[in-house]
């Protein structure tokens, strides 16, 4: 993986965007800064704004493709007659 894309402290990809906590994180953005946190260690770390958009990006991606995977399973399911309805199983 690329900088920023990781935990300087455990190299784990398990990050998020953590909130601003302190005059610094202010600073830091109009440095072109923005703070993260590694949800395996808790560090948190400062990446740039230009590799924030790209990780938000690719966040949202996922997300979508995610949400586009379980409808198609859903889709596949009801298809196949494996889909009950609420109410409609047999007792």
């Amino acid at each position: 993986m690329e900088g920023g894309d990781m935990c300087p402290s455990c190299q784990s990809n398990d990050i998020s965007r953590s909130r601003k906590r302190k005059l610094t994180d202010s600073f830091m953005r109009w440095m072109g800064k923005v703070a993260y946190r590694c949800r395996d260690c808790q560090k948190r770390f400062y990446v740039d704004v230009d590799v924030d958009r790209r990780l938000r990006r690719a966040q949202e991606w996922k997300r979508r493709s995610d949400e586009m995977a379980t409808a198609a399973r859903a889709q596949a399911l009801h298809h196949e007659g494996e889909f009950v309805k609420p109410g409609d199983a047999e007792a």
